[in-house]
């Protein structure tokens, strides 16, 4: 065996170097991937985190039978008023997570973190805000968000993985658009409201 190693010392070697190498890059790959999950797990929290002690109670308003088709009017009652959960001063990263939590209601995707009702009072809240500051991405935001405040959700999938994609996601990209059925199913899922 050691006339054998010796003489192919040159094959011995590169068996060698492929087998760390590929012991090496397989361990790099798992602890990236581990980090990888952490920061999603990290995301999760600080998207639960988007309205801190705010009771919301949804409830459905009926619209005309052209509007049931692509929207359902929500309202919410709460503690606090929207100007003290959105503030003039919010965060890119805030504004990010409210438009992405907001779209889920709508859109269809394998992973889902986090849940906000659409309603008129948080759109127009969150155009206000936007219009007040200078984010990196304001055209973005206000194009989002002013299709939504026209019931306008026909690309709501393509918002969700414009800001999905802002924030880095690797996870829960959106597919496709949910049938009313499904978002009803949703709200009633997420926020406690029945439909009927």
């Amino acid at each position: 065996m050691k006339t054998f190693l010796a003489k192919n010392w040159f094959i011995t070697t590169l068996v060698a170097i492929l087998v760390l190498g590929t012991g090496f890059v397989f361990f790099m790959w798992y602890a990236g991937a581990e980090k990888l999950f952490e920061k999603e797990v990290k995301a999760d929290e600080k998207q639960e985190e988007v309205e801190p002690g705010t009771n919301i109670d949804v409830t459905v308003s009926k619209g005309s039978e052209e509007e049931e088709n692509n929207f359902i009017e929500l309202n919410e009652k709460r503690d606090r008023p929207i100007e003290e959960v959105y503030t003039e001063g919010m965060s890119e990263s805030a504004i990010q997570d409210a438009i992405h939590q907001m779209s889920h209601q709508k859109v269809i995707a394998n992973k889902k973190w986090g849940a906000l009702p659409i309603t008129m009072e948080r759109i127009n809240r969150l155009i206000e805000v936007v219009e007040m500051n200078n984010y990196t991405h304001k055209q973005d935001y206000l194009e989002i968000l002013t299709a939504w405040k026209n019931k306008d959700f026909a690309n709501i999938d393509d918002h969700h993985n414009m800001i999905w994609e802002k924030q880095g996601g690797t996870v829960g990209k959106a597919t496709g658009v949910m049938s009313i059925a499904e978002e009803k199913e949703f709200i009633e899922n997420h926020f406690g409201s029945e439909l009927e």
